[in-house]
This record gives C-alpha cells, structure tokens and sequence, in this order.
C-alpha cells in the first residue's frame, strides 16, 4: 500500500528535486516511509498483523462532535502522523531548501487564485467562518 502523500508529490517538487538528488531516490525514501508507519502502526496494536475487517468496523470513541470513530479511522490518522514524521526527516536529508508538511491553501474561485496561509491565519479564518464552508476553501 503507497501513501497518497507518495502519490500527491507535485511534479514541479519532483523536477526541482532533480537538481541535486534523483526523483526515484525521493519517491523510493517516501515509500520505505509508508511501509515503515504501517508496520509500526500495525504492531502497535496488532502484533505486526494487519487488523481485520471487523477490527477496522469497531467504533473506538466518538469525535468532539459525537460522531463515531472507527479503528480504521484512529489507525489511518495514526499511520499519516508517523509517515509525515518520517517524510520530514527524509525531505530535510535530501533537499535543504524550505518546504511545508500539510501546507494550507486559500482558494480565491473567482479569481482562480490560490495563496498559502500560516497555521495562525488558518486558525483565524476558522473561527471567523461558519463551520460548514471553509473546509472547501482551505485545501
């Protein structure tokens, strides 16, 4: 199983990384990095099994909303933090330029305009925004 963070690489990221490292060497680095959360993630609850699908159906606790979370779900958001983890350390190892991990961006759909924004204006456009909308805006 790949990441979609392997997946969703940008080929502009990819041809600026052939500068100084080979794109393979990259997407090769980000999948032992997948490979290597879900293995962890696995034997952390597992026994180094993958869960069954009855295992993944349980409801494990509710979100702040009441809404059931499922073992799958905690398991998936589990594994993300440990490939993003693990992504940084090979991103600082073989591009020394700055980059972002889960970078946010606001969608101008009139304009067809898109701009970063920092953790601290996604906190402030979050609460200035009714709940249901500016999930579609920040991507």
């Amino acid at each position: 199983m790949v990441s979609p963070l392997v997946r969703a690489i940008p080929p502009a990221v990819i041809a600026l990384m052939q500068q100084d490292h080979d794109a393979e060497e990259l997407a090769d680095r980000l999948v032992q990095c997948a490979r290597q959360a879900e293995r962890l993630g696995n034997a952390r609850f597992f026994l180094d099994r993958p869960p069954t699908r009855q295992e993944c159906g349980e409801v494990v606790e509710k979100d702040s909303c009441g809404r059931p979370v499922t073992r799958a779900m905690k398991l998936g958001k589990q594994k993300h933090a440990l490939v993003l983890q693990c992504a940084e350390q090979v991103l600082k190892e073989l591009w020394p330029a700055p980059f972002s991990i889960e970078q946010r961006y606001h969608y101008y759909p009139n304009a067809r305009m898109v701009e970063t924004v920092s953790k601290k204006e996604e906190a402030r456009l979050i609460a200035e925004s009714p709940r249901i909308g500016i999930a579609e805006n920040l991507k």
